[in-house]
């Protein structure tokens, strides 16, 4: 469970990456910087079922309609100014900035920060254990020798049973445990409000403020949270030193830019009505967080982990909440005519063939009746050169997805190496996704072979011992959009 909770939110950050790529790249210079983290993210993207992208795409289309009305220098920029987008690592966030997706232009020195969580929106997964110092971390205040005299024993014994299960083979299991709420998780929590408490009055009117730092973040940012239930996306901006909302050209932001005002005082620290495993902190100006405290996995461990959530944040005034819901796409509207008049044709339309049919034409072998006619205005000046085919499954997402109108050109002089080619094999092995042998691929030759390659990583590459086994015929050149 944790592990497709941790492969969900990391293709959700890639679909935000995309939706705003694929938003600004059709009118301004888009620089995407090629990294580990964004090549992990797109493999968790694209290993999921056709459904949950589309789904996760949805979700990051809405986040994109609420950015870009929240932030002007998105879509209004200086001539030649690039914007890059850029996905951070783990480490940052254990760093203290939570920011997924950066939003940057360099010679502006602007940049703005999204967090993206996939139907969940905790602001922290901390961590207690023996000898791990959280108020250090936390608030910049060293937890006492009283708090660690409290629970060292208890996570010292939980070491204990670990070690003594994996010496016998097996796996000690939390589930064994008698009564782990009152064994285990009240005292740790009863040490920790204690010393929350010590904190508060060593700190004073710093500690609520140094926490809510430590929970939110050192930057700016806006959370993009994902409501596959409710299908809507959450926006919300925490913009605490007033970086977010920025005007551009004399446009500004549609929600303003005041700034967040930070908790000041401890109102209440206590545990949650009817539960032993979660406490409560209230603080001034409206804000509330809960810690809820919890075992990381099924096997012991001696450390457990905090899920901390900002329960309600009343000042919404000086921040940005808004639940957009998603907009499914408009139904193919697309009209396919069966006969057009001469004077369209390569003009206003294109012929539309199936992919057997169009090797069949463009590869100058036979003359093909079109299956009819399509509309193809707004792609540039069309030519007898051009053909237009509908893609078959996703080995080739997210360039092409399943269902698109694909206009294909044929091959001519150009240079088609690690392009997306209209391949006939002659071998008669069969595609392993469509079972037939007429497929759009990218084509890349190496120095001692050829390879058939799907831009969608489940699927495994087609080797090609002998050149001869395929005909290319036309090379992939863009795709219609309703």
């Amino acid at each position: 469970m944790a592990q497709d909770t941790t492969k969900n939110g990391k293709a959700f950050e890639y679909a935000c990456l995309l939706a705003l790529q694929n938003a600004f790249v059709k009118t301004q210079n888009v620089c995407v910087d090629d990294s580990p983290q964004l090549r992990t993210a797109k493999n968790c993207y694209l290993s999921l079922t056709l459904k949950s992208r589309r789904d996760m795409s949805l979700a990051a289309e809405a986040m994109r309609r609420v950015i870009v009305r929240l932030e002007p220098k998105l879509e209004n920029f200086k001539d030649g100014d690039i914007l890059t987008l850029a996905l951070q690592g783990d480490q940052r966030g254990q760093a203290g900035d939570v920011r997924d997706i950066l939003c940057m232009r360099i010679g502006d020195k602007w940049e703005i920060g999204i967090s993206c969580k996939h139907n969940h929106s905790a602001v922290k997964h901390s961590r207690l254990a023996e000898h791990l110092d959280f108020g250090k971390k936390w608030v910049s205040c060293p937890c006492s020798d009283e708090y660690f005299k409290a629970v060292g024993p208890i996570f010292a014994s939980l070491s204990k049973l670990r070690t003594r299960a994996r010496r016998q083979g097996r796996r000690a299991l939390w589930s064994d445990l008698d009564n782990k709420e009152q064994n285990v998780y009240v005292p740790i929590l009863d040490a920790f409000q204690t010393e929350m408490h010590r904190m508060y009055q060593q700190l004073g009117e710093e500690f609520a403020p140094r926490l809510a730092r430590y929970l939110l973040g050192e930057n700016d940012f806006y959370k993009a949270i994902s409501d596959d239930r409710n299908r809507s996306t959450r926006i919300e901006a925490y913009n605490i030193s007033g970086t977010l909302g920025e005007s551009a050209n004399g446009k500004k932001s549609l929600y303003g830019r005041a700034k967040l005002r930070l908790p000041s005082r401890i109102v209440e620290l206590r545990y949650k009505d009817g539960s032993q495993n979660t406490v409560e902190l209230i603080c001034d100006r409206g804000w509330q967080f809960s810690f809820r405290i919890h075992n990381a996995s099924s096997e012991i461990e001696p450390s457990l982990k905090f899920d901390i959530q900002l329960v309600s944040q009343l000042s919404s005034h000086a921040s940005v909440n808004i639940d957009e819901p998603w907009i499914n796409p408009p139904v193919e509207r697309r009209r396919v005519f069966e006969a057009i008049p001469v004077n369209q044709r390569y003009v206003s339309f294109l012929p539309l063939y199936s992919l057997k049919a169009a090797c069949g034409v463009l590869g100058g072998s036979e003359t093909v009746k079109p299956e009819g006619w399509i509309e193809a205005v707004g792609v540039g000046k069309l030519d007898d050169t051009m053909a237009v085919v509908r893609a078959a499954g996703d080995s080739m997402e997210p360039e092409i997805h399943d269902g698109e109108y694909c206009i294909v050109r044929k091959l001519g002089a150009v240079d088609y190496n690690n392009r997306i080619v209209l391949v006939q094999r002659n071998d008669q092995n069969a595609d392993p996704e469509s079972g037939g042998a007429y497929l759009l691929k990218k084509f890349v030759r190496y120095a001692d072979k050829i390879v058939l390659k799907s831009i969608n990583s489940k699927y495994s590459d087609i080797p090609l011992d002998d050149p001869h086994s395929i005909k290319l015929v036309a090379y992939f050149y863009k795709t219609l959009h309703t």
